[in-house]
């Protein structure tokens, strides 16, 4: 009986080989485009079915886009990932970014122990960063300088990317090729590896010697009050380059002095003392922007005039970029909020849908935000804050629409509470700013719905992404899709 079944089948798929395979590609097509897609549905999936029939749906409702910058972003971090690079991109231009870390002995004790009696036996001290990820050529070879700090970076103390950092460095540099004189080392990115950095003889002896009164090391603070942290500067590229993630997490990202110590039969031995820079320490980026790329599609009307009632035209392309870079500021259009404002709408559902635009079709997803979000602006003691929109504490894991949607090619961003609140208040804020990601508390099983009123956050807004928004020579291009009933 096995047999004749086992004939059986195989005649049936000798005989309908060509629908069975193409059964096996369709099921094939569907499970790929399950994977790439979000659930980007709206309106009246949450509307209750027997209410159906006296729901609207309008997409009339004119937003005006805008391209502004951003001053400065909360760089600090203890954990995070910092980068370091020159990146100059054709639309976006020029980003540099730098990194400042304190850095402190593993072992305050074997510090104490040697920092007075080793200086004659020390070979060398080189300070190692762990490469991981990043954005650009990854063959790109690039310089880093290090200087000593000579102004104390502070554990509790917040820093962010506009740092001033010419007045707080000494000169001149600590770092020192293989003979041993001040220079830039080179390096790439290539394999995620390990760059090396030799430091100077000259700080070594400030590190290691007899006038340092160790008897008042006595918690690392203190060492910080002398040894105020590191300044690792990449030098600007003219073409080209990328930007590199450091993994501060690893510990091959960290310091080594190499020293000799005498061995039982007359033979030294080589031993290393490590010095920290990883996770417990504080660090934060300083990152430059300079808006000189050279395609026809830069950003070149940003920041424009907002004084005195003025009212800018709204732009055709707006631009969302990370690492403190550009925003889009959006402002509902006076017109159309007075068709909305207090009117007594039972608002079901507000989401704005954002296209990208790509240069000449060019799509790149490593470039591009996963995902947007929408903050907006409110004083609070006296003092403006942003904050998110409340709607973003509903975005919890990756099937969440605010998320790109590759098959659709637009995101969209649930605004419904915040519209609400807007059209039933004169007085609340008409305008809201997009940025380039999702704070990582979102979207995490384990964030708290009490989070939705915190400011922006490093977690996302130190990533390198970016995106052009709109299309070429049409304005109000954002569109808000309101599901509602009269």
């Amino acid at each position: 009986m096995l047999k004749l079944i086992q004939i059986f089948m195989i005649k049936f798929l000798i005989t309908h080989s060509r629908i069975f395979f193409l059964g096996v590609l369709a099921s094939l097509a569907l499970s790929f485009n399950a994977c790439t897609d979000v659930d980007n549905s709206l309106g009246d999936d949450f509307i209750d079915p027997s209410q159906k029939s006296g729901v609207s749906i309008d997409s009339s409702f004119a937003i005006d886009a805008y391209t502004v910058s951003t001053d400065s972003i909360y760089s600090s971090t203890l954990s995070g990932k910092c980068y370091l690079g020159s990146y100059n991109d054709p639309v976006f231009g020029q980003i540099n970014s730098s990194v400042v870390t304190q850095f402190v002995p593993s072992s305050l004790l074997d510090y104490k122990k040697y920092a007075k009696n080793i200086s004659g036996k020390i070979d060398s001290l080189v300070l190692t960063l762990k490469l991981k990820g990043g954005v650009g050529d990854s063959l790109a070879l690039q310089y880093l300088t290090v200087y000593q700090m000579k102004k104390k970076v502070r554990s509790d103390s917040s820093y962010y990317s506009n740092y001033n950092i010419k007045d707080s460095i000494e000169v001149p540099s600590i770092s020192v090729n293989k003979d041993l004189k001040p220079s830039a080392i080179a390096y790439s990115r290539k394999g995620n590896g390990v760059v090396r950095i030799r430091i100077s003889t000259d700080f070594i002896n400030k590190l290691f010697n007899s006038n340092i009164d160790t008897s008042k090391f006595t918690n690392y603070d203190v060492f910080l009050d002398y040894f105020k942290g590191l300044y690792i500067e990449n030098s600007k590229l003219s073409a080209g380059g990328g930007l590199n993630g450091v993994d501060f997490s690893d510990t091959s990202s960290r310091m080594h002095l190499y020293f000799k110590v005498e061995g039982k039969v007359n033979k030294d031995s080589s031993v290393r003392m490590p010095f920290l820079i990883g996770t417990t320490l504080r660090k934060f980026c300083i990152i430059e922007h300079v808006y000189n790329g050279t395609s026809p599609y830069r950003p070149t009307n940003i920041n424009p005039d907002f004084s005195n009632n003025a009212n800018p035209t709204p732009q055709d392309l707006v631009y969302l970029q990370g690492l403190g870079g550009l925003r889009t500021m959006i402002k509902f259009n006076k017109a159309s909020v007075a068709l909305w404002e207090n009117k007594n709408y039972k608002i079901h559902r507000a989401e704005l849908i954002v296209e990208p635009f790509f240069p000449n079709g060019e799509l790149s997803y490593p470039k591009m935000p996963m995902a947007i979000t929408a903050y907006y602006s409110k004083s609070i003691d006296k003092k403006d804050v942003m904050l998110f929109v409340p709607d973003m504490a509903t975005f919890k894991d990756v099937s969440t629409n605010a998320f790109y949607n590759r098959s659709r090619r637009l995101y969209s961003l649930n605004i419904t509470t915040y519209f609400k609140n807007a059209m039933r208040d004169s007085s609340y804020p008409k305008e809201l700013y997009l940025y380039a990601g999702v704070p990582a508390s979102l979207y995490s099983s384990q964030s708290s719905y009490g989070t939705n009123y915190a400011e922006p956050t490093s977690d996302f807004l130190s990533v390198p992404n970016q995106v052009i928004l709109g299309k070429p020579g049409k304005s109000n291009h954002i569109k808000l899709v309101i599901t509602y009933s009269k």
